[in-house]
């Protein structure tokens, strides 16, 4: 990973709220989610019960920059339960995560403090939005 990515990830974890609530990017089957708990390298999320590690955000916000996924540039999310049949960005994060699914949990805690965007129509999309710290 690039410390660029690792910087702005450390910038929200700062930031990160407990007990806020998020839903899953899909507006038609998206899932309420609260964030239950944060540490230093992970945050832990309900009703699904599952940790996510801090180097899941980063590796997704890495991918993205990495790859130039841009607002003109948006990549399908594909986070499935199957790593086969799931999109890169889930593999991505997922990798980063002890194998546990978890894109769609983090692209809204991202939405939420200005690094990506998101469209929940069918398919789900993001994007990086450009800031001073992270240009690609």
């Amino acid at each position: 990973m690039c410390r660029l990515c690792e910087t702005k990830i450390d910038g929200i974890w700062a930031k990160i709220i407990i007990n806020q609530e998020f839903t899953t990017p899909d507006r038609v089957v998206g899932r309420k989610y609260i964030l239950e708990d944060i540490g230093p390298t992970e945050i832990r999320i309900r009703p699904q019960n599952i940790n996510i590690n801090k180097k899941a955000f980063v590796s997704t916000v890495h991918y993205l920059m990495e790859n130039k996924h841009k607002s003109n540039n948006p990549i399908n999310i594909n986070s499935n339960n199957d790593p086969i049949m799931a999109g890169p960005i889930c593999k991505v994060s997922r990798a980063e995560n002890g194998g546990i699914r978890c894109v769609n949990y983090i692209i809204p805690i991202l939405h939420l403090y200005g690094i990506v965007g998101v469209y929940s129509g069918r398919p789900n999309k993001t994007w990086l939005i450009s800031t001073e710290e992270i240009d690609v």
